[in-house]
């Protein structure tokens, strides 16, 4: 009988805590009934007195990693909003200011020449920049060709 009204109180706490997890403060108390237990006037006036003393133990409503996530969060929201008033050709590709996924082993320089081919901006060679045996065709399934 006892396990199973253990049981019931369990589910009991775990609907009130599903209800409530959308509540952003909430404090839960349990106070447990005291009937016919020594010594409980002298409990309760111990722990009412741990309770107002200024030595006593508070803990954050929020911990490091709770703040950590919120700022994040605020700050892609903040940088997303800021990406999408912009108008450029990698904004046109790149709807979203969260990272490409590159694999593991991918070099900054191969993650730029990647963008550069997604928005195009490999083709944009000024003739004096360019190398003289570097030739545009658009003939060849080959963007550059080098001329031997």
């Amino acid at each position: 009988m006892a396990a199973k009204s253990a049981l019931s109180f369990r589910c009991c706490i775990t609907q009130c805590l599903n209800k409530n997890k959308d509540i952003n403060i909430i404090s839960y108390a349990w106070i447990p009934g005291h009937c016919n237990i020594d010594g409980n006037e002298q409990a309760d006036t111990a722990g009412k007195l741990a309770h107002s003393s200024p030595n006593s133990l508070t803990l954050p409503l929020f911990t490091y990693n709770d703040v950590k996530r919120v700022i994040e969060k605020d700050t892609v929201l903040q940088c997303q909003k800021e990406w999408n008033e912009m108008s450029t050709k990698l904004n046109e590709v790149k709807k979203s200011v969260q990272p490409y996924l590159f694999p593991a082993n991918t070099t900054r320089k191969h993650e730029t020449s990647i963008n550069r081919l997604r928005i195009g901006h490999t083709l944009s060679f000024n003739e004096e920049r360019r190398p003289p045996n570097m030739l545009l065709s658009w003939s060849t399934p080959h963007c550059l060709n080098s001329s031997h």
